[in-house]
């Protein structure tokens, strides 16, 4: 089968473009892209305007029912996980942005059985961990497994962001940015 030199350049054309609007449905709609292989920005430091290092943190209370109180850090609370999944388990826990309409993603509807993993992101993202008793579950497990003989009552994801002044990398503020609170 013979192409016209025009009918070439117009499906090389056609495919580009479908890669530019890819990304840019992606960067504009999805949280993960995947497939893909994403590099890193290597942005450099994380310098806020004020010209301080910003870090965003998390620590983990737990409340028992004897009103104990147990402070975790992520690797600690963490522990019998791969070290790799950490940063993808505290992302569930983020507070919620009660902001944001949760049917933005609405007119894309006819486009769910070619791209599910769009739908898919979109539902996490607005997802109630609180209510979810296999969390609940999965949560009281791992404070069980640190500390048998307890009984957990709250679970507390306390989100900080430190700054750090660049001069001696000492923290000089420290601001607590959310909180999730989990009922066990």
């Amino acid at each position: 089968m013979q192409l016209s030199q025009s009918k070439l350049i117009l499906l090389i054309s056609s495919i580009v473009l479908l890669f530019v609007l890819q990304e840019v449905i992606t960067y504009r709609y999805i949280s993960e892209p995947y497939p893909a292989l994403k590099m890193p920005s290597f942005s450099g430091n994380r310098m806020n305007d004020a010209g301080f290092y910003e870090i965003t943190n998390v620590e983990i209370k737990v409340l028992f029912n004897n009103q104990d109180t147990t402070l975790y850090s992520p690797q600690t609370f963490f522990s019998n996980t791969p070290i790799t999944h950490h940063g993808y388990l505290l992302k569930s826990f983020l507070p919620h942005d009660t902001t944001t309409d949760s049917r933005s993603h609405e007119q894309f509807k006819f486009l769910k059985p070619i791209i599910p993993g769009f739908f898919a992101s979109r539902y996490r993202s607005r997802y109630d961990i609180q209510n979810n008793p296999e969390t609940v579950q999965w949560l009281r497990k791992q404070i069980t497994d640190l500390i048998p003989g307890k009984k957990p009552e709250k679970v507390f994801f306390l989100w900080y962001k430190n700054q750090y002044d660049p001069e001696d990398l000492s923290q000089s503020k420290r601001t607590l940015t959310g909180t999730t609170t989990i009922q066990l």
